[in-house]
């Protein structure tokens, strides 16, 4: 979903947006984190990181060139600061990487393909969705419970993990499964898959999922000939946030808030300019000015703010990473780099 999400390999693969358990930190303190990437063009080097209050904290080398490493998501537990993503090797191949406090532990070896995607953390147990090639070159949908590794899908078609979230003992897992030449949307419950009920099946992505209670709620979009509409589905229910050109997309997270349904992404005015919106209870609300591109990765709500990520087109016509709190933007503090924020935490 979007501009540069990814490294190249993964970018037309997996717009990673997840879902943490956001909405209930201690409500005493106001910090704002968010995971992302900076580059730096003229030295080759994109590097992963997180931001705390604006201030870049470097997960990876930030000299080394060609790693294309990229941090998708992240959570904040007491005062340890978890982050998952991904990093290029010089073979070409992408590790899927985890980190705690900046302490670097790999995910897979190295030998294939893999990147992780979106991270929650429950109590004592840490749950992290990745992709992982097999030996036949098939992507694997893996999960991750505190050191042990469960395989999702089987290895047959390619599958694609976009978010995750736990409720209870039950851990729900965003994204699509190929059947054939057909990609299908679809969530897993505890690793039971269930497919979202789509108005045309191949021609939908679904980014994130939340659950509320019983409710199990998804956000992205349907593709059709005039565009791409975004949605939510809930209960196998569409919710349109629209039905009209121009072309929208709800990539950039799912939040519920009390009786509130909060959706992120982004839509275009009629110049192609992209827009960052989202949208509460199917209202549609624009950050973006139209003027410059601006774009919604992932949002939350806490103690009644909104608040959201994601990037803006700066002066220079790089990316600069921002978020916006009720709708005030506020910018990182490394702005001689390209960035992105691509997952936001308050506590």
């Amino acid at each position: 979903m979007k501009m540069k999400i990814l490294p190249i390999l993964f970018c037309v693969l997996i717009f990673s947006c997840k879902k943490k358990t956001e909405d209930t930190p201690d409500p005493a303190a106001t910090t704002v984190y968010m995971s992302g990437y900076s580059t730096v063009p003229a030295a080759n080097v994109a590097y992963a990181c997180y931001w705390k209050n604006g201030a870049v904290v470097p997960l990876t080398s930030t000299t080394a060139p060609g790693s294309d490493a990229t941090a998708e998501d992240i959570v904040v537990q007491g005062s340890d600061v978890y982050v998952v993503g991904g990093e290029k090797l010089a073979t070409g191949i992408y590790v899927a990487k985890y980190w705690k406090n900046g302490v670097l532990t790999n995910l897979t070896d190295g030998t294939r393909q893999a990147y992780a995607v979106a991270i929650e953390i429950q109590g004592n147990d840490i749950h992290i969705v990745f992709q992982e090639n097999n030996a036949a070159g098939i992507r694997v949908v893996k999960y991750w419970k505190n050191g042990v590794v469960t395989n999702i899908t089987d290895g047959t078609s390619n599958a694609y993990p976009a978010g995750i979230t736990v409720s209870g003992n039950d851990v729900y897992i965003v994204g699509s499964e190929y059947a054939g030449a057909i990609r299908v949307s679809k969530y897993w419950k505890n690793g039971v898959a269930v497919n979202i009920p789509v108005s045309v099946v191949q021609n939908a992505l679904f980014y994130d999922i939340a659950v509320s209670g019983p409710d199990v709620y998804v956000a992205g979009n349907e593709y059709s000939v005039t565009g791409s509409k975004a949605v939510i589905y809930k209960n196998g229910t569409p919710i349109w946030l629209t039905t009209v050109a121009p072309s929208a997309n709800a990539w950039g997270g799912i939040a519920i808030s009390g009786t509130d349904v909060y959706a992120g992404g982004n839509g275009y005015n009629a110049a192609g300019t992209s827009i960052a919106t989202y949208w509460k209870n199917g209202n549609e609300f624009n950050l973006g000015d139209g003027l410059t591109s601006t774009q919604v990765r992932d949002l939350l709500v806490f103690n009644a703010d909104l608040y959201v990520c994601g990037a803006i087109t700066g002066s220079s016509g790089t990316g600069l990473a921002s978020w916006w709190k009720n709708g005030v933007r506020n910018s990182v503090n490394n702005t001689d780099q390209t960035t992105i924020a691509t997952s936001i935490f308050v506590k």
